[in-house]
């Protein structure tokens, strides 16, 4: 009698915990879908603003792709903080670790 209760609770402790990482995947699949919504609308906005460049400025496609690549070179330069040579963020201006100011890559 008390094993079969024991084992009750352990099959309820499984099912609730079954239940809980479902709802943890379906926040994430939200999550997932909103971020989809975010990318699609921010290719379109890119679209539009290449096409607005191409028919009022005289920036061609070499221009376009030139700049591209001098952004990727830029934000792949310099990972590491150059005094403690741990990984910096790109996004604050001084080294998490060490506080010694860095550039920022982008």
């Amino acid at each position: 009698m008390f094993w079969d209760m024991y084992q009750d609770s352990r099959i309820r402790q499984t099912e609730n915990k079954a239940a809980s990482i479902r709802h943890e995947m379906d926040q994430a699949v939200e999550v997932i879908k909103a971020n989809e919504k975010r990318l699609e609308t921010l290719t379109v906005a890119c679209q539009a603003l290449w096409e607005l460049l191409l028919e009022h400025t005289t920036c061609d496609e070499e221009v376009f792709q030139a700049k591209i690549d001098e952004i990727q070179r830029r934000s792949q330069a310099d990972t590491n903080c150059k005094r403690c040579g741990r990984k910096k963020s790109k996004r604050t201006s001084n080294c998490s670790y060490c506080g010694v100011a860095v550039s920022k890559a982008i």
